[in-house]
């Protein structure tokens, strides 16, 4: 794991469960995150599972869901760890809790980041700074704030474009004063200053990236961190290289083996890479062309390794070998075997194929424009004197013109909210929500949805899994009965049922066509 993902974790999974009131939860979720999680993670994820099955309180369920989510994370299980964040976030939604929707979006960014998805990684770190003005504490949205930067940049390596990192990297400098008098603070702007370092190294800004990886080494001397953490393996590793550029290099070799004996204690795959790439520089200096092929051979075989990793985790994501994105070289390896049995055949297959898919997509383009129009419900085409007989029932429930108007206004407030994924969600429960009475409400959306109460909360729910069907495309690799219990529906021939209702088709078409 490399070291962003590594701090990242660290806040978006682990620190929320210190404010949590039920100290026996706090003991045994403790013990499964910072131990269990390492030592014996199936044994983890079963009593996080039980933490989430056994707590009544929302805010519990919602910790236990992701500290399984981080289990099945370390374990390489992607797509179960999504599954789980995805369930956690229906919760946070549900109960407005900014602190935990910051943190659940972060680790979307991490395993996005982990199977090179970039454009998707991004995507989340921008929802992070739509919700970071929300989160109360000031402190916490300092540290939110540099995490991000970090995260940012580090996508933007990847991507090949390393001023754009650094811009990240220099937009949180002015973090630094809030964050250093804090307990985590100095461990942050280490962080960051080692990544400046990095970047200023790469465009030989050497005085800057001197003075960067000096900066880093005082951060984190203020608070003691020992040095056997990966950050200062990169640190060490950076300080060789400047070494090398100013010809001295037995001062370089001292510092590369320092970086050496941090990453063969970490095993970080990453950080050897990275150290052992500025250790080839410093071979090539000293001419030793022996050692310098042998950590040829060392660089190739922890690229590979880097690349096997991500291929088994793109697999384990979407259940077959996809296709390996490498965004840095622009190469696309392919794993596709084709037999072509005749040119006649491969013709003809490939004008029914045109056909077929043209077909499909004129009608998956008027599902889709359908799904615009679904979550607003139809207006009223009633006839006048149908109007006459609603007024007289209006006059009759004693409904004044302004209780009407706020009812609707109320109903078009709940409409965007996410509440009715809840599966106890009812009339009684909405009505409170609109402040008014079931029989009032009842009214209303008889009268102005066109539909009844049940009706109306399941049309919600269906076009919610639509939206995500259409958005995510992961949502197209799940269970039907996964899309009927993230929607709230208590079965999964009730969610069917519901989908052909509103869409006109069952889910399984849908989706298939989709895709």
């Amino acid at each position: 794991m490399s070291k962003p993902i590594y701090i990242i974790l660290l806040l978006f999974v682990t620190s929320p469960i210190l404010q949590a009131k039920d100290s026996i939860f706090n003991t045994i979720f403790l013990k499964v995150a910072t131990d269990l999680t390492y030592k014996d993670p199936d044994r983890a994820i079963h009593i996080s599972d039980s933490l989430f099955t056994h707590s009544t309180d929302r805010l519990h369920k919602l910790s236990a869901l992701m500290l399984s989510a981080n289990v099945y994370y370390r374990k390489g299980n992607l797509k179960q760890a999504l599954q789980y964040g995805q369930k956690a976030e229906n919760i946070a939604k549900t109960i407005k809790d900014y602190d935990w929707l910051v943190r659940i979006h972060g680790f979307y960014s991490s395993i996005y980041r982990d199977i090179r998805f970039i454009d998707e990684g991004l995507a989340h770190l921008e929802i992070v700074d739509a919700l970071s003005p929300k989160v109360k504490d000031k402190g916490k949205r300092n540290v939110i704030d540099i995490l991000n930067t970090q995260s940012k940049a580090y996508f933007h390596l990847l991507n090949n474009n390393p001023d754009a990192a650094l811009d990240q990297l220099n937009q949180g400098v002015p973090l630094y004063s809030d964050l250093e008098n804090s307990s985590v603070g100095p461990y942050h702007i280490g962080n960051s200053e080692e990544f400046r370092g990095r970047m200023f190294l790469l465009n030989k800004e050497y005085e800057k990236s001197a003075e960067a990886y000096q900066n880093a080494l005082s951060a984190l001397r203020k608070i003691d961190l020992e040095e056997t953490y990966p950050v200062y393996g990169y640190i060490y590793s950076g300080m060789g290289q400047l070494q090398v550029q100013k010809d001295s290099l037995d001062a370089a070799k001292t510092y590369l083996d320092k970086a050496q004996a941090i990453a063969a204690l970490n095993k970080n795959t990453d950080l050897s890479l990275f150290y052992n790439k500025y250790l080839q520089s410093y071979h090539s200096k000293r001419k030793n062309w022996e050692d310098y092929a042998a950590t040829a051979d060392t660089i190739k075989f922890l690229e590979k390794k880097v690349e096997n990793e991500v291929s088994l985790l793109l697999q384990n994501l979407f259940g077959e070998i996809q296709e390996k994105k490498d965004r840095d070289k622009a190469k696309v390896q392919n794993y596709k075997a084709i037999i072509f049995i005749g040119m006649g055949v491969i013709g003809g297959l490939l004008l029914f194929s045109y056909k077929r898919k043209k077909r499909h997509k004129l009608y998956v383009d008027s599902i889709l424009e359908k799904i615009e129009t679904l979550n607003v419900a139809k207006p009223s085409t009633v006839k006048k004197s149908k109007r006459k007989s609603e007024n007289a029932e209006t006059i009759k429930l004693n409904i004044s013109e302004d209780t009407l108007h706020r009812i609707k206004e109320s109903l078009n407030e709940f409409e965007q909210d996410t509440l009715f994924l809840d599966p106890s969600i009812n009339a009684a429960s909405i009505a409170s929500y609109c402040q008014t009475n079931v029989r009032y409400l009842s009214y209303v959306i008889n009268t102005y949805r066109n539909e009844s109460v049940s009706a109306y909360i399941n049309r919600l729910r269906v076009t919610y899994i639509l939206s995500k069907l259409k958005n995510d495309p992961t949502y197209r690799t799940y269970k039907i009965s996964h899309l009927a219990d993230e929607a709230g529906f208590s079965s999964h021939s009730k969610f069917s049922s519901e989908f052909k209702r509103v869409v006109g088709i069952s889910p399984s078409i849908f989706i298939s066509k989709l895709s």
